[in-house]
């Protein structure tokens, strides 16, 4: 199976690949009786590996090709496809229950489970990434929130690599002084061998591209970055709040919220910056004098004007499926921004400033006009709104 995949294959056949086989490591793990938690933690973690490469075959399929990930999906599904088979040679039938006896023995290139699934959750978080800067990269108004959120994954994302990056130098250089043991059994442990040797060098590519791609999308987040503030999108004087709303009729409403108040980051930094310049002009004079009680006054009114100042609202990436209605409201006397706000066949969707009276209005399935909803839309707007605002 493994022979007829290689880096010539397509993104999305490797892609393919991968699942097929950590679906087969999983069912591999299933078919063994264990409860113990380092088993338990890689089938987990497997399930999470699985669900970001549907998402990754999903953009795929949209003729959007990433190249880079080759190389990753090629070795994870082969290192999947490996543990896999060592599993199925150490497991015994005991009582007629399948078992291992001794998980130590159960290693990959020198790796046990743990090891295997650090290196597994390392390919997970840069497709996981790769995948966000492949769906964003034409993206004119990435909010601010999404970008923090995905600079710190690669924040935390990196040093993992990097630590394993260095495991599999040591494991190398062990190889290349022959410092091997000539029996692949010593201690209970399946150490390094010279078998190890062609897959541990591919393993250190495939590591090093993926630190690769991080620190590639971490340099585009920066670039990002810098083009909102210098076009005033990316420091806003004003708080703000980022809300994705997906409206489904079958399983409901689910929301997605997330905020960023108060000052900028920019203007905490300016205003800490000129805080530190007045105390230490302060610590020179030992007494403060009328200029500096002055600008320490201008400071505090600043940061009283910006928490006061008006809300702006944003609302992107707004869909609801057929058949459903949704409200999407914000308090009178706030500002609004929406953005790619889209509705299914059949469906009903309310978006702006409105007072509680009108949003009960709504939420009552508009009885006083008249119009009889039906009674999956009424059931469906109560349930959503239902002690929110005052509904009923």
């Amino acid at each position: 199976m493994a022979a007829s995949f290689s880096l010539e294959s397509s993104t999305f056949t490797l892609a393919l690949f991968a699942y097929d086989a950590s679906e087969l490591l999983r069912k591999t793990l299933n078919s063994v009786e264990t409860n113990k938690r380092i088993v338990l933690e890689l089938g987990e973690e497997l399930i999470q590996f699985q669900t970001i490469l549907r998402s990754l075959e999903g953009t795929l399929k949209t003729n959007t090709d990433i190249t880079d990930l080759k190389l990753p999906l090629l070795r994870c599904g082969r290192a999947c496809q490996e543990l896999a088979a060592t599993i199925t040679k150490c497991a015994t039938i005991s009582h007629g229950i399948r078992v291992i006896k001794d998980w130590t023995k159960v290693r990959y290139a020198g790796e046990d489970v743990t090891g295997f699934r650090i290196m597994l959750r390392g390919y997970k978080a840069t497709i996981k990434i790769a995948l966000w800067d492949t769906i964003n990269m034409h993206t004119a108004n990435i909010s601010p929130k999404s970008l923090d959120d995905y600079k710190a994954i690669i924040d935390e994302t990196v040093p993992d690599l990097e630590d394993q990056l260095e495991e599999i130098n040591r494991k190398a250089y062990l190889l290349s002084k022959r410092q091997i043991p000539s029996s692949s059994e010593v201690g209970g442990q399946r150490n390094l061998t010279e078998g190890d040797r062609e897959r541990i060098e591919e393993d250190k590519k495939s590591i090093q591209r993926c630190i690769e791609v991080c620190l590639q999308v971490s340099t585009h987040i920066d670039q990002i970055r810098s083009a909102q503030v210098q076009q005033g999108q990316g420091a806003p004087s004003t708080s703000s709040e980022v809300k994705k709303i997906t409206t489904d009729p079958v399983t409901g409403t689910r929301v997605e919220l997330s905020s960023t108040t108060g000052p900028s980051k920019k203007q905490l930094e300016d205003i800490q910056l000129r805080l530190n310049t007045l105390r230490k002009r302060i610590e020179l004079s030992g007494d403060p004098g009328t200029e500096e009680v002055k600008e320490l006054v201008a400071i505090c009114s600043e940061i009283s004007e910006q928490a006061h100042s008006n809300r702006i609202n944003l609302f992107e990436d707004i869909t609801s499926a057929e058949d459903a209605e949704q409200i999407i409201v914000v308090t009178t006397g706030d500002l609004l921004s929406a953005k790619s706000v889209a509705t299914g066949t059949g469906s009903r969707q309310w978006l702006g400033q409105m007072s509680d009276e009108s949003f009960q209005y709504l939420a009552r399935g508009e009885e006083s006009t008249g119009q009889q909803s039906t009674p999956k839309h009424k059931s469906h707007v109560s349930n959503i709104f239902k002690g929110r605002h005052g509904a009923v």
